[in-house]
């Protein structure tokens, strides 16, 4: 699976080395990364002599190109970061599965986290605390949750006006909807 992976980037110093885990453990768990943006950015960090000079907007708007491609998004949110926030608000408007991941040992607590957000935030996030020993439990639970082959899978396509009136009155006819309708009718024939 395609992964994205987001953190805050402006304590990168701090974090490294849980970022690292979580990275390193998406990898070893056999998926790829949308944009594998860690060591290059906690390089530019380390060469920079004023941290608080690095424009950050340049690496959030590379991470929002690569997030349309995800299939999950896994976002490690312990510290406060308007683009971690803004990215997990397009996951969710995209619909993608989205793991928000805050360290055990931090005072941030998951239940402020989706204070005030709306009823499609909790439907495709899982927020988790983690630590060292549970990390590959956690990511590893969260993905095998969410593969593919087990989620119903969505596609948009373009129909006639006689298609979309046929659809209108099947679903009329059935109290479901067109999507619903739709279907049926692809199950029917694969089971001829």
């Amino acid at each position: 699976m395609i992964i994205h992976f987001i953190a805050a980037k402006h304590i990168l110093n701090r974090d490294y080395k849980h970022l690292r885990r979580i990275r390193n453990t998406i990898v070893e768990l056999g998926h790829s990364l949308t944009r594998d943006w860690l060591e290059k950015e906690y390089d530019t960090i380390r060469s920079s002599e004023n941290i608080s000079r690095i424009n950050w907007w340049i690496s959030t708007k590379k991470d929002l190109r690569t997030l349309a491609r995800a299939d999950l998004v896994i976002a490690e949110a312990t510290a406060e970061s308007l683009s971690v926030g803004y990215q997990i608000a397009v996951a969710v408007q995209l619909k993608k599965p989205i793991l928000i991941l805050i360290h055990a040992g931090a005072s941030s607590t998951s239940t402020s986290f989706s204070n005030g957000i709306s009823p499609d935030f909790d439907s495709f996030t899982t927020i988790k605390q983690y630590d060292t020993d549970n990390l590959h439990t956690v990511i590893g639970a969260f993905i095998d949750e969410n593969k593919i082959h087990k989620k119903d899978m969505r596609f948009n396509f373009f129909i006639n006006p006689e298609i979309n009136a046929y659809l209108k009155h099947q679903a009329h006819v059935t109290g479901k909807n067109k999507s619903e309708v739709l279907r049926d009718l692809v199950l029917k024939e694969i089971n001829k």
